[in-house]
C-alpha cells in the first residue's frame, strides 16, 4: 500500500435546506432492494444551536395499515407515514452521533422484502421516509473502473479567472470525472476519494458522495505552496470508491489507474485584464504587474528546483 500524507479538507456537501433540517439519509427515501445490512445514517444541515434531538432518530418496521381509530397490535405504535396511519415497530439499534451525522447500527440483519421507516426530528416536526429491503446482504466493495478524465485549471495570478477556482486561490483547480461505481444499492450514496499521486505517495485531495448519475465528478484544489518540482508542469490523480457499509475498492493505486494532465500555460499578464487601473491598489497597474512578475519568478523557481 502506498504511503499517505495528511489529507486536505474533504469536499463539503452542499446544504440547501435550513439549519437543523435533514440533508440526506441512507438509504435514500424510496429506495428498493436495499441490502439487509442493519445500518442507517441521517445527515443534518449544520446549525449553531442544538435545534433537534439527535437521540430521537429511529428505525421502525412498517407492519401495515392501522385499523380504524389508529389502532395497532400490542407493542406497535400508530404513526402517519405519507398521509396514511401505519403500524410501526421500532427496531433496536445502537446510535452513534458525530457532529450532524446520526448513524444507527444493529447486530441483526433486517427482514427481507420489508418496508422500513426512518424517523428523524426536524425543527418544524418529524420527518418519516421509507425504503424497502431486498433479499441480499452486502459484503463486497462496489464495482469501479477508476478515474477517466482529469482537467487542470490555473487559479490566481497569471491565469484568467474560472468558476472552479476558489476565491483568492493561488494554485490549480482539478476537475475529475469517473464512470460511477455500482454496488448492491445501485449508484446512490457511494462515496469517492480523490488522490494526487506523487511518486510513491498518495495525497488525499477531497471526498464527494455520488448522486446516482452515470458519472461521478468532483473538483479539488492544489495550492501553490503544496506543489513540488515537476508538478508545475504535470500532475497525476486517482480515485477510489466506497459503499455505505465501509467496503472500499482496493486503495493501492497502480500506474494504470492514474490519470495525468499538463498544467495550463502560465502568462504574467493572464489576470491583468480583470484588474482595471486604479482598482485593487493605490497605484493601479504597477502593483498588478508586480504581482504577476512575482508569481512568474516563483513558478520558474519551482520548475528548475
Amino acid at each position: 500500500m502506498l504511503a499517505a500524507l495528511t489529507p486536505g479538507p474533504a469536499g463539503a456537501q452542499s446544504c440547501e435546506t435550513g439549519p437543523g433540517e435533514v440533508l440526506e439519509t441512507f438509504p435514500a427515501s424510496g429506495s428498493r432492494d436495499v441490502p439487509r445490512n442493519g445500518l442507517v445514517e441521517v445527515r443534518y444541515c449544520p446549525s449553531d444551536e442544538p435545534l433537534v434531538d439527535f437521540n430521537a432518530v429511529r428505525l421502525l418496521r412498517d407492519a401495515g395499515r392501522a385499523e380504524a381509530g389508529c389502532t395497532c397490535p400490542f407493542g406497535m405504535e400508530c404513526q402517519q407515514v405519507s398521509g396514511e396511519d401505519r403500524c410501526l415497530e421500532e427496531t433496536p439499534m445502537a446510535r452513534h452521533i458525530e457532529g450532524g451525522v446520526v448513524r444507527l447500527e444493529t447486530a441483526e440483519t433486517l427482514a427481507p422484502a420489508a418496508t422500513y421507516v426512518i424517523e428523524a426530528p426536524e425543527p418544524a416536526g418529524v420527518m418519516r421516509l421509507t425504503y424497502v429491503t431486498g433479499s441480499t446482504i452486502d459484503s463486497s466493495p462496489p464495482e469501479f473502473d477508476g478515474l477517466a478524465d482529469v482537467r487542470i485549471l490555473g487559479c490566481g495570478s497569471g491565469y484568467a479567472s474560472d468558476p472552479a477556482c476558489p476565491a483568492n486561490g493561488d494554485g490549480f483547480a482539478v476537475v475529475l470525472r469517473a464512470p460511477a461505481a455500482i454496488d448492491g444499492v445501485g449508484r446512490v450514496n457511494l462515496e469517492y476519494d480523490a488522490f494526487q499521486v506523487r511518486d510513491e505517495v498518495e495525497i488525499e485531495r477531497g471526498t464527494t458522495r455520488g448522486d446516482g448519475t452515470d458519472d461521478a465528478t468532483m473538483t479539488v484544489f492544489v495550492p501553490t505552496e503544496e506543489l513540488a518540482g515537476s508538478e508545475w508542469e504535470r500532475m497525476c490523480f486517482a480515485m477510489t470508491a466506497r459503499d455505505f457499509y465501509g467496503h472500499e475498492t482496493p486503495d493501492e493505486v497502480t500506474a494504470a489507474e492514474t490519470v495525468c494532465d499538463t498544467t495550463p500555460e502560465y502568462s504574467p499578464f493572464g489576470s491583468l485584464c480583470a484588474v482595471a487601473p486604479g482598482h485593487g491598489s493605490a497605484d493601479g497597474w504597477p502593483a498588478s504587474i508586480a504581482l504577476a512578475l512575482v508569481a512568474l519568478f516563483r513558478r520558474r523557481t519551482h520548475v528548475t528546483a
